[in-house]
């Protein structure tokens, strides 16, 4: 494992140097994917290397389209995956699945799909502590828009003893 985690570092570095060059001439970032799959299939547990490609792959030198969401919604899933209980990567992942992705996505039927899934990837990101502080709220704003009331209490309940600021803990008790 030592020998991949030290060749897993020396890719990403030239991953991070391969993307700065490219974003600086306005490049296209082919190779960019085969970097990231080439970091994360000799590390896996390489958090950080998930976290970037989740944002590199997305939001880069040119317009954001369906495949660069999508690419960085895969590399999403793979760090959900091998870290389920990271609240930073599972509120990356809902807010790309319920805001980024349908906004692309027009009519196709695959729009309210993300919007789903990406309401309970921000619901489990909420109750692991993950984004901003009013997310509990507009998670539950978002559940009760979509019809699920009770859902939307349940969730506010969970995550009640965990909020620390006192002023959305008093918006939440009322």
């Amino acid at each position: 494992h030592e020998s991949e985690d030290a060749l897993a570092d020396l890719v990403y570095v030239r991953a991070l140097v391969y993307f700065g060059e490219e974003v600086a001439r306005a490049g296209q970032l082919s190779h960019l994917g085969r970097y990231v799959d080439a970091v994360l299939d000799l590390s896996p547990r390489f958090r950080d290397a998930y976290k970037w490609a989740g944002v590199v792959t997305m939001y880069n030198t040119g317009e954001i389209r369906r495949a660069e969401v999508e690419a960085s919604i895969h590399y999403l899933r793979r760090g959900v995956e091998a870290f389920p209980e990271d609240a930073e990567l599972t509120y990356m992942l809902g807010f790309n699945l319920y805001f980024e992705l349908p906004q692309l996505l027009a009519d196709d039927p695959a729009r309210e799909r993300a919007r789903e899934e990406g309401v309970e990837e921000l619901r489990r990101a909420a109750e692991l502590g993950g984004g901003p502080e009013y997310l509990p709220l507009a998670v539950a704003s978002l559940l009760t828009g979509r019809g699920n009331r009770q859902l939307a209490y349940t969730h506010l309940a969970s995550v009640y003893s965990q909020i620390k600021d006192d002023d959305l803990r008093e918006q939440i008790r009322i």
